[in-house]
């Protein structure tokens, strides 16, 4: 895994920080190489302190299993070129182009599902660190219906009187991926505030069962129970696993 934090300075003299996180899953139960990703769509400009994250998730074939030997990236090429759809519902929205169809929760901005050739890939799914909170408004920033249904883009904004955040998903015709980015807004008549660190987290469905990051860390992974039933040592997130394939 590889996680790259760039500060650029604007002449504005605001910061605007991009973070790009790159990491290989692999589900066994798949016969077809197939990618899905969310990533910053490259046509978006904002003028507050932005935090984008990108994330691609390869999914290999059975074939592919050897540990100790990383195999060459397999993406399977979309053919569909529908026109991107938003359904509008009270609670959610859905939006889809013939490739991936995505839930997006109006309440707590989070992607509650995500279906790829009519594969859940969620599990909790996936989430922002931080959510937008205090007074939150909805809208669709960019109605495909607008732009011949080229894209789309929906949009989560809270107004806390801290640190606003605006949490946004966009997708374009053609893509396998949904791109995400948030907004954090500190006007000058706000308190001081502080932001350690902010993060889009994709909880997958358990399909989901071999780890890529090198040729060292090319393996099977551990179970969710696994990993909870296991003893801490040092970080929290460091375990000795006492049952299943790692079990010490």
């Amino acid at each position: 895994m590889r996680v790259s934090h760039n500060p650029i300075r604007r002449p504005e003299g605001r910061i605007h920080c991009n973070r790009q996180v790159n990491a290989r899953y692999r589900v066994s139960s798949l016969t077809h190489p197939q990618t899905i990703s969310v990533k910053i769509p490259p046509f978006v400009s904002v003028r507050s302190f932005v935090v984008s994250a990108f994330v691609s998730l390869f999914v290999f074939g059975p074939s592919v299993r050897a540990a100790g030997h990383l195999p060459q990236s397999m993406v399977a090429k979309p053919a569909v070129a529908a026109p991107v759809t938003i359904t509008d519902r009270p609670e959610a929205w859905v939006l889809d182009n013939g490739i991936v169809r995505a839930t997006i929760s109006k309440r707590s901005s989070h992607v509650t599902s995500m279906i790829y050739k009519e594969l859940e890939l969620m599990g909790p799914g996936g989430i922002w660190e931080q959510m937008p909170s205090g007074t939150v408004t909805t809208a669709v920033t960019i109605d495909p219906k607008k732009i011949g249904g080229g894209g789309a883009e929906v949009s989560i904004k809270g107004v806390n009187g801290r640190m606003d955040i605006e949490v946004r998903y966009t997708l374009v015709r053609g893509s396998s991926g949904l791109y995400t980015y948030a907004i954090y807004s500190h006007p000058a008549s706000y308190p001081a505030a502080g932001l350690g660190e902010s993060r889009f987290i994709n909880q997958l469905n358990p399909r989901f069962d071999w780890l890529s990051v090198d040729a060292d860390r090319n393996m099977a992974m551990a179970s969710g129970g696994e990993v909870g039933d296991g003893v801490v040592i040092h970080a929290k997130e460091q375990h000795i696993l006492s049952s299943g394939i790692y079990k010490n």
